[in-house]
């Protein structure tokens, strides 16, 4: 209706927002040890700064559903950040393991790989 309006888009953010809370209750009620549960605290966790309880949570979520793609490849660039390569490297095959075409997965192995000093 009016997208260069400051409050136009300040109130279409407040709706989001408001769905996803509601979303993620939703969650919670219905299956309240989703990985995706998991997964969104470690979201919010890792948006904080606070990246051991970000790992932690992205753990529970992978121990939940190994299979849910993107939890991997959060943890891969987290231990590529803590500079870890090693823990990076496990994850990122498990990741591409689950989407073998995921382009940031890749390009994620590819700095893993990059960062690796020489044998």
């Amino acid at each position: 209706m009016a997208p260069q309006d400051p409050e136009y888009i300040y109130q279409a953010g407040q709706s989001y927002l408001k769905m996803a809370q509601w979303c993620l209750e939703q969650m919670k009620r219905l299956d309240p040890h989703s990985p995706r549960i998991a997964e969104s605290l470690a979201e919010a966790y890792r948006g904080q700064g606070r990246t051991a309880d970000a790992i932690r949570a992205y753990q529970r979520a992978a121990q939940a559903n190994p299979n849910l793609p993107g939890i991997h490849l959060a943890l891969a660039q987290i231990y590529l950040e803590q500079r870890k390569p090693e823990e990076a490297r496990h994850e990122i095959e498990l990741e591409l393991a689950i989407v073998p075409e995921s382009l940031a997965a890749k390009a994620v192995q590819r700095r893993i790989i990059s960062e690796q000093p020489p044998p």
